[in-house]
Order: C-alpha cells, then structure tokens, then sequence
C-alpha cells in the first residue's frame, strides 16, 4: 500500500514562462529516501477528485529539497494546479516509484537521451555516475531550446553534452549510435514523450543493442 506523503513547497525557479522547478521539503522529519531516476506521484486536488500525476525527481538523494522540472501542458489540469502553487503551500505525494535507475554501471560507453524537461531524471543519473570511479564515457545528447542544467552537467567529469534541437535528439541519436558505426557495446538511459521513445528503443534494439542495454523512461 503507498504510503501518502505531504510536503511544502519553499522555491519556484521559473527556467521560461512555461516551464519551471518546484522545490519541495517534505513534512516528514529525516531524509526522502528515492534512488536517483525514480518518481513520485503527485495527489492533486480538482473539483470533487484527486488526480494521481507522475513527476520524476530532479535533485539527487543527498539534496535538502526535493525538486521537479516541469512544462505548463496546455489543457492539462496537473501542470496548471502546480503551476498555481506557491512557498509554502501542500503538496501530497507517494512514493518514490520506478525502476530507471542506474544500478550497476555499465562497462561501456554509456548515452544519456533527453528531450526537454525530460531531462529531470537524466540529471540526478549523470550526478550519480559522474561521482563513481571506475567509469565509461558518458554522453548526454539533450534536445532542448533552453539548456536547463545544461553547464552543470558540462562540468561533470567524463561526461560529454551535446544539445540538439528537441525536435531532432531521437533522430539524431539514431544518425549517431545506429547508421554511423557497427559498435553495438553502448548502453542507453533514454527519457522522453509519447512514442518516438518507443521508436529509438526499438531502432537500436533492431540494430543488435542488447534489449537490457536500452533502458527507457516514457512520459
């Protein structure tokens, strides 16, 4: 049974007029528990119902705050009720959730795939691997127009960013990791919207990636 949490939000960044971070710090004393890549459910309240809205944790375990990255949906009625918070207000959640987490890490070359604000739990997985030692070359390819976290990921040791158009970084990453080379040792953390998710998991498994090798998180 989910344990239901409340928090409160103490920060709002505002990153463009739609799309935002909301900083959290949980009523309950001691630490958050969560693995970094991994979500909580947000209870959100409309009209006589709660709504049950997954939002991945940007920040990583060790962080003061919780924070979540996300965009104003037009009509959706998730984003507009946290769009309306402010510091101070109650957030009720579960959770953590998910199993998009590093684990062990892998031996070869290891590629991070976001698009947008899909970049929320890309973040906390980079901070994460950037700090063990040994590790393979990383590579982050973020489709995005405004960058966000975009300098500190540039400065992590043995990570290198390449910033795409949020339009493009699916095909750009099949231009780069299928059509381009024979190597099929890489592996992939892949987090974006809808189906062209499915649609590189399934180019680069069909170009013989191994099927544990392509690990996805689809919003």
């Amino acid at each position: 049974m989910a344990v239901e949490r409340t928090a409160r939000v103490v920060d709002i960044v505002e990153h463009s007029e739609d799309t935002r971070s909301i900083f959290l710090a949980p009523d309950d004393p001691g630490p958050f528990e969560f693995r970094p890549g991994q979500f909580i459910s947000c209870l959100l309240p409309h009209r006589d119902q709660i709504l049950v809205r997954p939002y991945s944790i940007a920040s990583v375990p060790s962080a003061a705050r919780l924070e979540i990255l996300l965009n104003l949906v037009p009509g959706g009625l998730g984003s507009h009720h946290l769009f309306s918070l402010r510091p101070g207000d109650p957030l009720r959640f579960t959770g953590p959730w998910g199993t998009f987490i590093l684990g062990e890490l892998p031996a070869a070359e290891t590629v991070f795939v976001a698009e947008h604000t899909a970049i929320a739990p890309i973040r906390p997985l980079l901070l994460d691997a950037a700090r063990r030692a040994p590790k393979p070359p990383l590579h982050l390819l973020y489709g995005t127009t405004l960058g966000i976290y975009r300098a500190e990921l540039a400065a992590l040791p043995g990570l290198t960013v390449d910033v795409v158009s949020p339009h493009d970084v699916f095909d750009a990453a099949i231009r780069r990791y299928v059509d381009a080379d024979q190597d099929r040792s890489r592996h992939f953390f892949i987090c974006g919207i809808g189906a062209p998710v499915l649609a590189l998991r399934d180019r680069l498994r069909a170009a013989g990636y191994g099927r544990r090798a392509v690990q996805y998180e689809r919003w």
